[in-house]
């Protein structure tokens, strides 16, 4: 599974229904383009992709004043089988930095550096 698509999936499944400028944006933030090679365009196209496959589904639509609509997607339950099995759970064993990243763009935890070769992990509960 590319990182694009585990961004897509993660992101929906920790924070729920969001539409593509809220993902790409979330991208952003966390320097996605850099650590994963994940581009605004790859965003949108993976989301097509999502949904042709039945990964996620448009909830809604949205349109503020004169801008375009905006389409709010959700991860179905096919979605969530996808991203569990993905097998890129980084707080479960010691993972690469794209890894690490994803996990950190994905949900709102903190993480601590290792202190030793046992690998990232979450920030104890405080």
């Amino acid at each position: 599974m590319n990182l694009s698509r585990l961004m897509i999936l993660g992101l929906l499944a920790d924070r729920g229904p969001m539409h593509g400028h809220q993902i790409r944006r979330a991208g952003e933030l966390t320097n996605a383009e850099v650590w994963g090679g994940i581009t605004g365009g790859a965003i949108y196209s993976e989301l097509r992709k999502l949904g042709a496959e039945g990964l996620i589904r448009a909830v809604r639509e949205e349109q503020v004043g004169r801008r375009p609509a905006r389409t709010v997607y959700e991860i179905t339950g096919e979605g969530r089988r996808s991203w569990s099995s993905s097998g890129t759970r980084p707080w479960t064993s010691s993972s690469a930095p794209p890894t690490r990243c994803l996990w950190c763009c994905c949900s709102r935890r903190e993480v601590t550096r290792p202190s030793s070769a046992s690998g990232w992990r979450p920030a104890a509960a405080g």
